[in-house]
Formats: C-alpha cells, sequence, structure tokens
C-alpha cells in the first residue's frame, strides 16, 4: 500500500452502528429506573416529630389522671380524710357520671360519633360479661384501698400481666412456652420481694386488690373473645357508651347487699359529692 493510504488508516474513525429509536429510549428507561433505586430514601416528614409529640402527650395525660383519680378515691374513702368508707357507691357516681358524659356527648351534642351495628344478641352475648368483670375491677380495687396504701396496692398491680397470661393460655388464646415462663416467673418474684417490703400488710386488702387483678384480666380476656374474634369493632367512647350503663347496673347487687343499710345509717361526711352518691335508690 502507498504511504498515502496509510495515513488515511491512521486518522480514520470508526462509528459504530446507529442503534434504532427504541433502543436508545429503552436504554434511557433502564438508566433512569436505576437511579432512582439507586437514590437515599427521602427524609421522614417534618411533621412526624409532632405526631410523636401528641402521642406521648397523650399517654402522659392519662397517665396523670389515671393517678390523679386513684389518690381522689383514696382520699374519699380514708378514714382519716373524707370518711366516706363506701366503695360501692363511689363507683357507682363514677359509673353515672360515664354514662350521663358519653350520652351528651354521642346523642345530644353529637360531637362524637359512636360506632353503629350494635344489636341486642351481642349486647347480652358480649358487652354484659365485659361490662360485669370491669364492675367487679373497680368494686373490688376500691375496696382495697380502705386497707392497703396506694403505693402497694400499685405494686400489687404489677402482677397483671401473669394473670392475663395464665388465664390466656385456659382459654386457648396463648400457648405456654419455656420463655414465657421464665418472664412471667420474674415479675412474680419482683412482686413478690416488692410486697415483702411493706411494713403493714391487710391480707384482706390484699385479697380484694388480687380479686380486682384477676378480674380485671378476665375483662381483657372477654374482650378479645366476644368482641375482636366476632368482628366487633369499638372506639374508646364507643365502648364507654356501652359498658357504662351495664356497670351502673351490675354495681346495684353489691350495693344493696353491703352498703344500704350502713349508708343510710351511718354517713357522717360534708363532702358534696357524697350526699349525691347515696342518694341512689334504697340508699337513703
Amino acid at each position: 500500500r502507498t504511504r498515502p493510504d496509510r495515513r488515511r488508516d491512521r486518522f480514520s474513525v470508526s462509528i459504530p452502528p446507529q442503534q434504532p429509536a427504541m433502543e436508545r429510549n429503552g436504554g434511557k428507561q433502564q438508566q433512569q429506573q436505576q437511579l432512582e433505586t439507586a437514590a437515599p430514601a427521602p427524609a421522614p416528614r417534618k411533621g412526624a416529630w409532632r405526631d410523636g409529640a401528641v402521642t406521648y402527650f397523650h399517654l402522659l395525660f392519662y397517665i396523670a389522671i389515671s393517678g390523679g383519680q386513684i389518690f381522689f378515691n383514696k382520699w374519699v374513702l380514708s378514714s382519716k380524710e373524707i370518711n366516706f368508707p363506701y366503695p360501692v357507691a363511689l363507683t357507682l357516681l363514677h359509673m353515672l357520671f360515664s354514662s350521663v358524659v358519653c350520652f351528651a356527648a354521642t346523642k345530644i351534642f353529637k360531637v362524637i360519633k359512636i360506632d353503629e351495628g350494635m344489636t341486642t344478641d351481642v349486647y347480652v352475648s358480649s358487652v354484659i360479661p365485659i361490662g360485669a368483670m370491669f364492675a367487679m375491677t373497680l368494686w373490688l380495687g376500691n375496696s382495697a384501698y380502705l386497707y392497703i396504701s396506694v403505693a402497694f396496692a400499685q405494686m400489687l398491680k404489677a402482677i397483671m400481666p401473669v394473670a392475663v397470661f395464665l388465664l390466656g393460655t385456659a382459654f386457648g388464646l396463648e400457648e405456654m412456652n419455656c420463655k414465657m415462663l421464665a418472664i412471667m416467673s420474674i415479675i412474680s418474684v419482683g412482686v413478690i420481694v416488692a410486697s415483702v417490703g411493706e411494713i403493714t400488710i391487710s391480707w384482706v386488702g390484699v385479697v380484694y386488690q388480687m380479686g380486682g387483678v384477676v378480674a380485671e384480666a378476665l375483662r381483657l380476656i372477654f374482650i378479645e373473645i366476644f368482641l375482636k374474634k366476632k368482628g366487633v369493632r369499638l372506639n374508646l367512647i364507643s365502648m364507654m357508651y356501652y359498658v357504662s350503663p351495664c356497670r351502673y347496673l351490675v354495681h346495684q347487687l353489691p350495693r344493696l347487699i353491703l352498703e344500704t343499710t350502713v349508708c343510710s345509717h351511718n354517713l357522717i361526711c360534708d363532702f358534696p359529692a357524697v350526699p349525691f352518691a347515696c342518694s341512689f335508690p334504697g340508699c337513703s
């Protein structure tokens, strides 16, 4: 070959064959998808921390209200303070107040909507047993404050997970295994150690409090069996709306047996809510 031909070969550039338009577009789409996949996850919403703060505020508010109600009940029942030793009548006052507030909020002012679809069959077979256990929890728990301190009562309530797990196992809702058995044993030992440190133990108060723990555990089991397994979903206000009247009626029986005569003859109290609590039929 001649020298000019060699020069042309040296400076010649190879041009790749042109790809079809569809293949080029497909390649671009693939590259875009790969870039989107490799891109970092979007940052969390700026308002996420506000949602968490609101949730924690609700939890703290519930703890404060619950603790305040416990000390209020102890204050009313204590012989050194208000001296109103009638836990059933006090619980009746709570139930009546809850029933009136729920009815006014849902039926009169209509600021809260309750879940519809409650039938007579569901109410009789599901709500009444739950309400009865709730009534037993409040009655026995308030009765315990007549004999033991608030701090000791809260120590005994720490046994609640054990009661729920054992009853759940008995009803077939939970499965016993070595891990759960070890956890329940640790909780039980902790409650026993805390109880040993109590200076004055009233076994009557302990029996009342443990009875309240068992009743509360049964209430949670009944909610799982009678409501959730039947597909009945009730929010908090709906639960209070349906259960509070039932609890009020269930409390009438122990009140008539235990406190009617005593309350009518031995009521010495200046607390303004107590005459209203004792104005229920048969208590005056």
